[in-house]
């Protein structure tokens, strides 16, 4: 009765026939006894007189399709499941094949877990008997239902291979469909990542339901498109990029963009990303508009989560491109933008974000490279609240003063900087901590040092302790290293330009000092490992600092020589003036450093040559070509060169006892003291 007044409303909603109360209480009260005589007794449930097998194979298969429209069934359906648990063995020897698979699928859609039933049906459905009636539908259904087991729980991995090698056979593939071939090659590879005794099996799955896929013409859900690409991916399918190739395209033009919704766009590009598939921007492009459609039509429901997967994964791929980018823009710009509303008390999106929330939205911003002050000032306003600022881990404060000051560093507003510096105020306290990462500590370092925040230096000193006692930990990059270096010299640089003359006389060793001895010494130990950047920056750190250990030094040097053809000309220019403010002596070391510069593919700034050439002066290296040829470069720039540059250049010039530029002298003149043609003599240059 209660199977027909199901079949009656079609599934739609629930029925409001009035019998439907009494059947449920009654089917309620059979399976109460049959638990109660299973459990005292040890009553075989088919020879109860309470409920049968049968009985209660529809009766879950009913209250599967009732709790579609409302969840009140599915206590009712959770003591049907328990009773079937209890005898497993007896209930699936009396039900046949067909109707097992219904209650399986009724306990799936049910999100009812009872891995010893689900073991005992595939067990019976792996026969003969059973497996000839299995559709592909079927087939693929209950390898998805294994693939989500846990491993404990795991069905044998012959049980398995038996419904694989079934679904691949051509008379059963070729009436698949496209979701059915889809779900088993994710359930595969699923698969065979918790068993590897059926990889072999899933890898055939694979390659051969993709090329069955291929002739399938039917349009598949975008988040469902994106699994399919991404376990092909894993099972190594893109080094066959024929295959891979034809299956991609022909996914990706069968995916429905027009009716994608928000967590369909999410997974896809999340799927994308996993891939690396850059080589699809109209498919990003297709996602971001329908993206901005939703947003036009209903922004109130979207979660921020789920938003910024959305930009994060499209940042990764295409970041680059603007014309893709631009329906992104425009959807965070809304979002950011949109107001609470007290009539209807509805939040806005930035009232909903959380604190990961807002330091992803940053993070975007700063790697797309789009800067718009008054979006970022309400954020950080936002973030400045208690609310979120207080629940700031460290790495979440280390990330948002990192991604900030990038963003603020390439626009000088006073707006942005002041909030800046009340961020770093205010989320600087949650650094004080000992339980950092190296990523963290060192990434917090380089903000401070980047932004020039001198007011809490005491933070500093923490950060730059804390990494200096934890050297010997593996997880330690060189550019790590490297990075907090840096740091300490730019720190450095920003305390003697914030102090006076006199002031630096007096003035005692700052405690980071000590820390940054112990960077370089390990980053020397570790010079093989370095990069061109890393290098550069840990030469001018220690020239910054004065840090001139021998060991240290030609360590950092030679390691500078052995990438010299790699390094840019800014790299090598701060490599060079780092060794000369350290007194380095070896001339062919510094001729090797400076050899590259003097490329006439290469192009160096004003400051660059001015940097080079001070070097040479500093060592006191009369290079000739050096000078003739980076000087002659300086004076095709001098409308980009500063007063300090030209200063340095003709003070590195008498110091090697070279004749003087005239155009150089009269540059310098006209800059400094606004006079023309006047030769004045440089004796102490402008650092």
């Amino acid at each position: 009765a209660l199977r027909k007044t199901v079949q009656l409303s079609n599934g739609r909603d629930a029925p409001t026939n009035s019998h439907l109360p009494l059947l449920l209480q009654n089917i309620g009260t059979s399976v109460i006894l049959s638990l109660q005589k299973e459990t005292s007794n040890g009553i075989d449930i088919e020879e109860s007189l309470a409920i049968t097998p049968y009985a209660l194979a529809d009766t879950l298969v009913s209250l599967s399709r009732l709790s579609k429209s409302s969840p009140k069934f599915k206590p009712l359906a959770r003591r049907v499941c328990d009773l079937m648990e209890t005898q497993p063995e007896t209930f699936i020897r009396v039900v046949r094949p067909k109707r097992l698979m219904q209650c399986i699928e009724a306990m799936s859609w049910l999100s009812i877990a009872k891995p010893r039933f689900v073991n005992a049906a595939c067990q019976r459905l792996s026969k003969g008997d059973a497996l000839s009636v299995l559709s592909a539908k079927d087939l693929s259904f209950v390898m998805e239902l294994c693939s989500h087991l846990d491993s404990e729980d795991a069905v044998q991995a012959g049980y398995m291979q038996t419904f694989m090698r079934r679904i691949r056979k051509q008379k059963i593939r070729q009436k698949a469909s496209s979701i059915d071939l889809g779900r088993a090659i994710v359930a595969a590879e699923q698969l065979a990542c918790k068993s590897p005794d059926v990889k072999s099996e899933t890898e055939t799955v694979c390659y051969t339901l993709s090329k069955e896929l291929l002739d399938r013409g039917a349009p598949l859900r975008p988040a469902f498109v994106g699994k399919i690409l991404l376990s092909c991916y894993k099972f190594g399918m893109k080094s066959n990029e024929e295959l891979f190739g034809d299956l991609k395209v022909s996914l990706l033009h069968r995916a429905k963009f027009t009716k994608a919704s928000v967590k369909d766009i999410s997974q896809l590009l999340m799927s994308m990303e996993r891939i690396k598939l850059t080589d699809s921007p109209d498919v990003a492009l297709a996602l971001g508009k329908r993206l901005l459609q939703i947003v036009d039509h209903d922004a109130s429901s979207l979660d921020a989560a789920v938003v910024n997967r959305i930009f994060r994964s499209v940042a990764i791929l295409y970041r680059q491109d603007r014309s893709v980018m631009q329906p992104y823009l425009q959807v965070a710009k809304k979002l950011l933008q949109e107001t609470s509303s007290d009539e209807s008390n509805t939040k806005s999106f930035l009232d909903r974000c959380k604190a990961l929330d807002l330091s992803n939205f940053i993070w975007f911003m700063a790697v797309t490279k789009w800067y718009d002050e008054e979006l970022l000032s309400r954020v950080a306003h936002k973030i400045l609240t208690p609310e979120i600022s207080e629940s700031c881990s460290p790495k979440l404060a280390s990330k948002i003063l990192g991604t900030f000051t990038t963003l603020s560093s390439r626009k000088s507003h006073s707006r942005v900087e002041s909030l800046q510096y009340g961020l770093f105020h205010v989320l600087g306290t949650q650094l004080l901590s000992t339980k950092l990462t190296p990523m963290d500590a060192s990434a917090a370092l380089f903000a401070y040092a980047k932004a020039g925040y001198i007011q809490d230096m005491g933070i500093f000193d923490h950060l730059s302790e804390w990494i200096a006692s934890n050297l010997d930990r593996k997880d330690f990059t060189t550019r790590q290293l490297s990075q907090s270096l840096w740091s300490c010299g730019k720190m450095a640089m920003f305390e003697n330009e914030t102090l006076g003359k006199d002031d630096k006389k007096s003035v005692q060793e700052p405690p980071y000092l000590a820390s940054a001895r112990k960077f370089a010494t390990a980053l020397s130990q570790r010079a093989k490992e370095l990069t061109p950047n890393d290098v550069a920056q840990s030469v001018w750190a220690c020239g910054r600092l004065g840090i001139d250990d021998f060991n240290i030094v030609y360590a950092l040097a030679y390691r500078s020589k052995a990438v010299a053809s790699k390094c840019s000309t800014q790299e090598l220019a701060n490599i060079l003036w780092g060794l000369s403010r350290v007194g380095f002596e070896d001339e062919q070391i510094i001729h090797d450093l400076t050899k590259p510069i003097l490329d006439p593919q290469k192009s160096p700034n004003a400051q660059e040559c001015s940097n080079v050439l001070y070097a040479l002066g500093r060592l006191h290296i009369r290079d000739e070509e050096a000078f003739s040829v980076l000087t002659g470069k300086m004076m095709d720039q001098l409308e980009d060169a500063t007063q300090q540059a030209i200063a340095n250049v003709l003070w590195a010039h008498k110091t090697v006892q070279f004749s003087t530029p005239q155009q150089l002298l009269d540059s310098w003149a006209i800059k400094k003291l606004g006079l023309d043609g006047i030769v004045i003599p440089v004796d102490n240059p402008t650092e």
